[in-house]
């Protein structure tokens, strides 16, 4: 099984070095990062659009999340 190089975690999670130990790079971001309206809306504005569904991702909120806390956090690492 491919196991990741990193991680993105909430900060508040604990649970992640308990399982997985510290083996792997972590980027611990705050709780508003999950949000789904934060995540949705920087979205939006990336892509320069309205809404989400034409990219057939409509109602995959989870995906929504995880793509909107890598986009911040890359362009973090850019700033």
């Amino acid at each position: 099984m491919a196991r990741p190089k990193s991680s993105i975690i909430n900060r508040n999670a604990k649970k992640f070095e308990t399982q997985f130990g510290d083996e792997y790079a972590t980027f611990a971001l705050d709780d508003w990062v999950f949000a789904f309206d934060f995540a949705n809306e920087k979205l939006i504005q990336q892509f320069k659009t309205n809404s989400l569904k034409g990219f057939g991702i409509d109602g995959m909120n989870e995906a929504i999340i995880a793509a909107g806390s890598i986009l911040l956090l890359f362009r973090s690492h850019r700033a």
